[in-house]
């Protein structure tokens, strides 16, 4: 049994914390609303991280060590936390099993990963205490505020998709869906970070879709607005082969308001039930037709992403995700972070 020190709660948050939209200040903000002390420590923003690293733990003497992606942490940093008896915690954001992952995942005392399909896959890799974790919303930073004329013409449309675009071959079928969307005459417009200005990306940016590009990466209100604004909401994930491997996006979007038309993922309908409170589709053609089905049923539209809505707020904000990392860390590790 680990036992976590007395007193106040408190959290060494290890993420990355540099520009707005990361998602480290919307853990804090869930761990916040959990009555924890936040003390957050990017780890790779630092002039001297060691020192940086060693002044937040002595500093905060926390009741738990919380990792993500764990870049720039060092070994002997765990080690460091270990001989404290804190408690040492990862949750992988990304549904990859590489040996970048297992370097951290095989030292901490618990791994929680967002791709439910994974975890036994983690488990013969040698990481043996692993679990599904989902990932969430965070609704205190996707306020829409009021919606300009302006905002309205330029944030709005029929078809939104958010997300990367890159050369990367984990994006590329998004490029192929979004083309297919094109082809068929629909109004699209796509948000996220451009892709790099290289000659093998040349045909993409003489393509329809780059056409369609709104310009810039969007977070926060214009994310809300976007959402609300856009008719259909499009989703295609980078491993939808993973079982619950579902990006933030879902969360996301759905929590901001959005009707949600998102590629099949095997047990997609334990956390959101297509037809109810979203909508799936598992190749080019079915979205098609569900995108012609869905256009013109706007109440239904509507229903489907209110009762969507309704639920990633009931059960998916970070505040939730926390509880329930929290308690499976008390029943399986012995670690007690909630109550008294």
């Amino acid at each position: 049994m680990v036992k976590a020190p007395e007193g106040v709660k408190r959290i060494l948050l290890a993420t990355r914390f540099r520009y707005p939209w990361d998602d480290g200040h919307y853990y804090a903000q869930g761990l916040r609303e959990l009555g924890f002390r936040v003390e957050a420590f990017d780890p790779e923003a630092p002039a001297d991280p060691e020192a940086a690293f060693s002044a937040h733990l002595e500093r905060s003497s926390p009741n738990a060590l919380l990792m993500t992606k764990g870049k720039g942490v060092q070994d002997h940093w765990l080690d460091a936390a270990r001989s404290r008896a804190i408690p040492i915690i990862q949750w992988h954001p990304d549904p990859v099993l590489d040996e970048t992952v297992l370097r951290l995942a095989r030292k901490v005392d618990f791994f929680f990963t967002m791709a439910q399909g994974l975890v036994e896959d983690f488990r013969k890799a040698g990481v043996p205490r692993v679990a599904w974790l989902s990932q969430g919303f965070a609704p205190s930073f996707f306020e829409p505020g009021e919606v300009s004329p302006q905002s309205r013409a330029f944030l709005g449309s029929t078809l939104t998709f958010v997300g990367n675009l890159s050369e990367l071959p984990e994006y590329l079928v998004r490029r192929r869906f979004l083309s297919r969307v094109l082809q068929e005459g629909f109004d699209l417009k796509w948000w996220g970070p451009p892709p790099a200005r290289k000659l093998k990306n040349l045909p993409f940016f003489l393509s329809s879709v780059w056409r369609a590009y709104g310009g810039r990466f969007i977070y926060g209100s214009e994310y809300a607005q976007v959402a609300s604004l856009s008719h259909i909401f499009l989703g295609v994930d980078r491993a939808p082969q993973i079982r619950n491997s579902m990006s933030e996006r879902l969360y996301m979007a759905v929590g901001c308001g959005a009707f949600y038309l998102c590629q099949h993922i095997e047990g997609i309908e334990e956390v959101l039930k297509p037809g109810r409170e979203i909508e799936t589709f598992a190749s080019e053609d079915e979205m098609v037709d569900k995108i012609r089905f869905y256009l013109p049923r706007e109440d239904l539209r509507r229903r489907i992403a209110e009762q969507g809505r309704r639920k990633v707020l009931a059960q998916y904000t970070y505040r939730y995700r926390f509880q329930e990392m929290f308690s499976r860390l008390e029943r399986e590790v012995g670690v007690q972070l909630l109550g008294d």
